[in-house]
């Protein structure tokens, strides 16, 4: 094997170890859960915001202060529910919301009954 054709062969697996820990970098510094929080937050209505998509609640995860009201909106085109262990909201129609006040510290689980694919977890501190 000439020098050429031996360079050429470990090009592309160093290629392709740049290109993964690049896509691992982009990964944690684009979407940590603290930019999350920060942007579930509207300061102005003191309501932290968790988006219904066709994916999922968006964040699936989130952390508030005794007190602290969550708001759900329903931007899928299909219906869903928030049903936690104790309680269930009414069917929300797309463009709809849902809206509870978490006074009590915990690990609040929660899923759509009508997707049951999508989770979420309230941490209440």
């Amino acid at each position: 094997m000439n020098k050429k054709a031996q360079a050429t062969g470990y090009a592309v697996p160093v290629i392709m170890i740049f290109l993964a820990i690049f896509l691992v970098l982009f990964i944690v510094l684009v979407y940590p859960s603290e930019r999350a929080k920060i942007l579930a937050y509207d300061s102005e209505a003191g309501t932290y915001s968790v988006k219904i998509t066709g994916n999922g609640f968006a964040p699936a995860e989130l952390e508030v202060s005794k007190g602290a009201r969550v708001s759900w909106v329903n931007l899928d085109s299909s219906s869903h529910t928030i049903t936690f262990l104790d309680s269930r909201s009414n069917v929300i129609y797309k463009g709809g919301s849902y809206s509870k006040v978490f006074n009590e510290e915990g690990s609040y689980t929660y899923s759509s009954e009508l997707n049951p694919g999508f989770r979420g977890t309230i941490i209440v501190r």
